[in-house]
């Protein structure tokens, strides 16, 4: 069979030693993403550099990604970010949608090994997967904040909060929101901290937002949204962390606009 040398396209990796360099000058950038170097020099790149061919069609997969994870391919870079994708992208079936290739990539992520530098990227490519799921996903209509913030001042024990449709919680022990906010733009800025965080990712008017949820968030917000009512997810985020504030999270569901609905099971 001829191969038509045309329909390929070859990306050229960096050798080992400029790899190390930029991952180091964004180090100074970033401090904590140092962790990154292991991934973004990929230990299958030999010392001389390597040349990875692609199909059209896998470079517009790679495109494609590049899209929906710009975050992630920021902290990788451009060349290592489409090794990584070529790599996935020989490992799916060839008939996959970008859609389902969006789904299947934080996973592809998370199995390359058990280092903490794996499951940061794989972190981070779920927050920016959740996102392109929610800027998709069709937006019910919310209550008002004016109504929302007198009802949530006292709010009855036996109350069901209705959330958007397709609300994303993803619990990282990285700071994975503080380090996707610092993405957002091409300013220098360092991490002023590190430590775990959680995000949430839902619907809103501009797109898809993504907020930090304050500490025992996760466990309220994943209890109301599984149908637990007010007094029950208090109790359970209580349990999981001493520091839970209610009103901090009760800032969060106005900010977030993400309450379409409030039922109180007593009068039921």
């Amino acid at each position: 069979m001829q191969v038509n040398h045309h329909d390929y396209l070859c990306i050229r990796l960096q050798p080992r030693r400029q790899t190390c360099e930029k991952a180091r000058q964004r180090a100074c950038r970033y401090p904590e993403a140092a962790a990154m170097s292991a991934l973004a020099a990929m230990n299958s790149i030999a010392e001389g550099g390597l040349s990875v061919c692609c199909s059209q069609g896998t470079m517009k997969l790679i495109n494609c990604l590049a899209d929906e994870f710009p975050v992630l391919q920021k902290l990788l870079g451009e060349e290592s970010f489409a090794a990584v994708v070529a790599r996935f992208v020989g490992t799916c079936e060839a008939a996959s949608a970008s859609s389902r290739l969006v789904s299947l990539f934080p996973k592809f992520l998370r199995g390359l090994g058990h280092f903490a530098s794996i499951e940061y990227l794989a972190d981070i490519a779920e927050l920016e997967k959740a996102r392109a799921k929610a800027s998709r996903s069709p937006r019910m209509r919310s209550v008002s904040h004016y109504p929302l913030s007198s009802l949530l001042i006292r709010p009855v024990d036996t109350m069901l909060v209705d959330l958007q449709p397709l609300v994303s919680l993803i619990k990282s022990r990285f700071p994975i929101v503080t380090i996707w906010e610092a993405n957002q733009s091409d300013d220098g800025c360092a991490l002023d901290h590190w430590g775990p965080e959680t995000a949430l990712v839902a619907r809103c008017f501009r797109g898809a937002g993504v907020w930090r949820v304050p500490a025992g968030g996760f466990a309220f917000l994943r209890a109301l949204s599984a149908g637990a009512t007010w007094a029950a997810a208090i109790e359970a985020a209580n349990a999981t962390d001493p520091r839970f504030d209610v009103r901090m999270n009760v800032m969060l569901l106005i900010d977030a606009d993400i309450v379409v609905g409030l039922r109180d099971v007593s009068r039921h």
